[in-house]
C-alpha cells in the first residue's frame, strides 16, 4: 500500500474544506520551530523543486524543503 503524497496546495485545500481558518506551515528541525514562511513562498519553492530532475529532487536539502509540517486552527 502506498500512502498519498501531499503538497502544500492540497493540504491547505483539505484543511480549509474541513473548516480550519488558519493554516501555517512552520519549518521544524529536530523538533524546533524555526520560522513560519508565507504559504506563497513555500508553494513557489515546492513548484520550483518539482521542475528539477529526479536525481536532484532526491537530495537531503530537497527532502528537508519538501517535508511538510502543518498547524491548523479552527
Amino acid at each position: 500500500m502506498h500512502m498519498r503524497e501531499y503538497d502544500y496546495c492540497s493540504l491547505r485545500a483539505l484543511m480549509l474544506q474541513a473548516g480550519f481558518r488558519l493554516i501555517e506551515f512552520p519549518l521544524v528541525v529536530a523538533g524546533y520551530w524555526l520560522a513560519t514562511p508565507p504559504y506563497r513562498l513555500l508553494r513557489g519553492i515546492e513548484l520550483a523543486l518539482q521542475q528539477l530532475p529526479a536525481r536532484l529532487r532526491r537530495n537531503q536539502l530537497a527532502h528537508f524543503l519538501m517535508g511538510i509540517t502543518a498547524v491548523a486552527t479552527k
